[in-house]
């Protein structure tokens, strides 16, 4: 009968989270909060139940897209499969050198170089002075040239048409499916019954609304009344039909319908005590010309509910803010104040409705400017409408450097220029924010302000701009145009820590450093002096290339390559701030390559290593083993070369009766080493076994079926006090708790203690703690010495002596769906988990007593 032990990873009750507010880069290209995109899904009161436990993972109510980071370095698509809420006491602030900020919890990892190749490091662990991966350019898909906005604009906003004969033809159409006021619903019922008795009218919306609307119908010659007894009401076609014509419907039913937009003549906004604003020309498409037009207003306009007010120096800006004024049909007056033009449009009421329900204008409150943000349509929006749309921001904010190569953007709001640095991404512009105080220049009476900047050097990046963003103002083209000019800097865009892989990869290839390529400057390279750049790195592999033993099969030769060519910018850390907290922090749970782009760039993902290392060992010791991926994550099915997204029978099925076990148990390449995959439907199993009897037992009765083949079942556990994590706790005879070698895990091993005693006491489930392990341990490191000593003094279980440390190969394993042992077998952590290994199986004959106890302990159960 096999040992069955839980793999417990707990972090304080919370894993890899990030703060609150923290913006989330969706595939659609927009920006959105994190906790906002958890709330958008937050659903039922049987989610909520769960949320007492102090962390809670829901499923997505529709298709959340994310950028990921590849295994092979490149930014692609990915899909949430469920989010996560949970509770922290600690949040780390990590700045890079180009500003970018992310507040997360300690153990979540960022991209790094330790020993001279990429891996995983935790923010706990990193140091002033370490490179971190942001991605260097995103690219978001969009097959149309414009974007339609009608789905998108308000009821209140009335459309006319331009023949009358079409209103005839969809008059029915119209009235019920227009704004449904009093009126449209008398309207629709005298439409559809020849005549209508008052009093049935009158229940429609009480008798003096009734009859006051009845009224003024009756004097527009839309309907006509007879008594019989009491009047009786009848539709006048012909006058209801002029009446809608000129009186115009909502935009509703255009949405509903399906029309075709050409149709519209006239757009007005229609407030709620019936006054309709000036009618403006149609604007049902977001095109480059209201790209520009948003930008110029957000940049430098003063903005009411019915008026703008722009002041600018520059005629270019003013001829093209003119004229897009006279295409919507609006009368801009200018005139020469003080150093600078002032336009002024009146009357704008229904622009600035659309304005502010479609692009998120701000026209209410105080400090409106630092209220501004780049519009979510246009974030969406194709490359070319984006492009219009930053090129018209730089002519406005953008100051150009005239003796280097340099071009910085001015924002009083912080949201807009994390917005703006988002959208530089989609043209692999990377830029660097920094804030400080500085006086307004764009009004009459200057003030100072806090601002943000964003500062965009190097020539590569201003020749983007200069080719692909179109400036309006001439004289910053001509400012750009020199600029360009000047020398790159190659200092920029390098590639830290890889002098030994180079020289290993050179040494390998029998070949001298003036044989690469890069001859004078391959020695600082090699040892460490200086970094390469990225395109250094590419010129050095296509140098490499024609050696007759170079083959891009070689582990190093091949990272090497992905490096010169990946999507990824390396920044260095700058500062790591802690701080005490209590309240949310989230996560999202994405397929495949488990990261997503948050932050200011930050990259974040999640791995496991001690299950899959651990039961791999097992197997190669000669032990049958089944690994149970148990957390909705799904990073051990990955991590063994099973493709979440595409495993169509998983744990979830076995747990829930819907395929046989033998159907959802999994070969991998070890022999006598067994998986059952996770998938994302794990993690609806948090809602649907809350309120079924005995929910904390279904994968007990699974793993009960099958632990009759096994020596030992493995079960890997979410990072989170929830019921899937119960289920695996009462599931198993023994819980193994990998502790990292600081503080913070420490904190966390109280709480799990605890539910350990609750399964006891409450289910009566005699659980044993086989021991803790320590991991991510560095003996050189003060802080990991004195958290193993108090661990093996403090902790009431046994500290196993095996410590597993830091290792390049126990990260990179994983990106490349391999234990250790497949993929780097001579490497410190491998040897690592071999000990490991043979100190758990040493455990048998001390447990083996245990183990009947509880094999007997499972029979009581009724097994479905």
């Amino acid at each position: 009968m096999a040992r069955v032990i839980s793999i417990c990873n707990q972090k304080g009750g919370v894993g890899k989270c990030l703060a609150p507010g923290t913006p989330v880069l969706l595939s659609s290209g927009e920006l959105v909060p994190i906790d906002r995109v958890f709330e958008k899904h937050w659903g039922d009161n049987l989610v909520k139940r769960l949320d007492s436990d102090g962390g809670v993972f829901i499923k997505p109510k529709h298709e959340i897209g994310v950028f990921s980071l590849d295994d092979e370095l490149k930014i692609v698509e990915g899909k949430v499969e469920a989010l996560y809420r949970g509770r922290a006491e600690k949040l780390l602030e990590i700045r890079s050198s180009r500003g970018k900020t992310v507040k997360v919890t300690p153990t979540h990892p960022f991209l790094s170089f330790r020993n001279g190749k990429p891996g995983w490091v935790c923010a706990n662990d990193l140091e002033e002075g370490d490179f971190i991966a942001v991605p260097r350019q995103v690219e978001v898909r969009s097959r149309n040239s414009a974007v339609d906005l009608i789905p998108m604009v308000p009821d209140e906003i009335y459309l006319w048409v331009k023949d009358k004969d079409f209103v005839d033809v969809h008059l029915a159409d119209i009235l019920s499916r227009s704004s449904l006021n009093l009126e449209d619903k008398i309207l629709f019922q005298l439409l559809q019954q020849e005549e209508v008795s008052a009093s049935k009218l009158y229940a429609t919306g009480g008798k003096p609304a009734v009859f006051k609307h009845l009224r003024s119908l009756l004097a527009k010659n839309v309907v006509s009344r007879r008594r019989r007894g009491e009047y009786v009401y009848s539709l006048i076609r012909e006058g209801a039909v002029d009446y809608m014509y000129r009186r115009g419907f909502s935009v509703r039913v255009f949405k509903e319908c399906g029309w075709d937009k050409n149709m519209i003549a006239k757009m007005g906004y229609r407030t709620r005590f019936g006054y309709t604003c000036i009618p403006i020309n149609p604007i049902w498409e977001l095109d480059r010309d209201l790209a520009i037009f948003l930008a110029i207003i957000l940049a430098e306009g003063y903005l009411g509910p019915s008026r703008i007010v722009l002041f600018h120096t520059s005629p270019e800006i003013l001829d093209f803010f003119s004229a897009y004024c006279r295409r919507v049909g609006l009368r801009c007056q200018k005139e020469w104040v003080g150093n600078q033009w002032k336009a002024t449009v009146n009357q704008a009421g229904t622009l600035m409705k659309i304005l502010h329900e479609v692009g998120e204008v701000p026209i209410r409150g105080n400090r409106k400017s630092f209220k501004v943000k780049v519009p979510g349509v246009v974030l969406r929006a194709p490359r070319e409408i984006l492009a219009a749309y930053l090129g018209a921001y730089i002519g406005c904010e953008g100051y150009i450097a005239k003796d280097r190569s340099t071009v910085e953007v001015t924002s009083a709001s912080f949201e807009n220029i994390i917005g703006l640095q988002y959208a530089f991404l989609r043209f692999g512009i990377n830029s660097t924010l920094r804030s400080g105080w500085k006086w307004a220049t764009n009004s009459p009476a200057p003030k100072k302000r806090m601002y943000h900047f964003l500062t965009i050097t190097g020539s590569h990046d201003l020749r983007i701009i200069l080719e692909g963003l179109p400036i309006l103002i001439e004289e910053k083209v001509e400012k750009l145009k020199r600029v360009c000019e000047l020398k790159p800097n190659t200092n920029v865009d390098v590639v830290p820590g890889v002098g030994y892989l180079i020289k290993s990869v050179r040494q390998s290839l029998g070949l001298r450093q003036r044989d690469v390529g890069i001859q004078g400057t391959i020695t600082d390279y090699e040892d460490g002096s200086n970094n390469p750049s990225r395109t250094a790195i590419q010129g050095m592999v296509a140098t490499l290339s024609r050696s007759p033993l170079f083959s891009y099969q070689d582990l190093e030769v091949e990272l090497l390559d992905r490096l010169g060519f990946s999507d990824v910018f390396w920044e260095r850390v700058t500062s790591k701030t802690s701080s005490d907290y209590d309240g949310y922090v989230y996560d999202l749970t994405v397929g495949k390559f488990h990261n997503f782009i948050a932050g200011q760039g930050g990259l974040v993902v999640h791995n496991t290593t001690t299950a899959v290392n651990l039961g791999s060992y097992l197997a190669a010791l000669g032990r049958r083993v089944l690994l149970v991926d148990f957390d909705p994550q799904a990073n051990a099915s990955s991590a063994l070369g099973y493709d979440p997204l595409r495993t169509e029978l998983s744990v979830y099925h076995g747990i829930i009766n819907a395929a046989p076990h033998e159907h959802v148990i999994r070969p991998t390449a070890l022999f006598n080493f067994h998986l059952v995959p996770a998938a994302p439907h794990l993690a609806g199993a948090l809602v649907e076994f809350v309120n079924l009897p005995e929910r904390e037992y279904f994968l007990r009765k699974f793993i009960n079926r099958v632990r009759h083949s096994y020596d030992y079942v493995l079960v890997d556990l979410p990072p989170s006090l929830s019921l899937l994590t119960v289920n695996g706790l009462v599931a198993s005879d023994e819980v193994l708790v990998p502790v990292q070698a600081e503080y913070y895990s420490l904190e966390g091993l109280g709480q799990l203690l605890q539910t350990i005693d609750l399964i006891r006491n409450n289910l009566g489930h005699n659980i044993k703690v086989s021991g803790a392990v320590l991991t991510m341990y560095n003996k050189g490191e003060r802080l990991s010495r004195e958290v193993a000593t108090n661990l093996r003094k403090n902790f009431p279980y046994t500290v196993f002596n095996t410590e597993i440390p830091r290792s390049v190969a126990l990260a990179e394993a994983p990106s490349f769906s391999k234990p250790v042992m497949l993929y780097r077998p001579d490497s410190i952590g491998a040897l690592a988990y071999r000990n490991l290994a043979a100190e758990v199986m040493a455990q048998e004959k001390e447990l083996i007593a245990g183990a009947m106890v509880a094999s007997q302990d499972f029979g009581n159960f009724n097994v479905i």
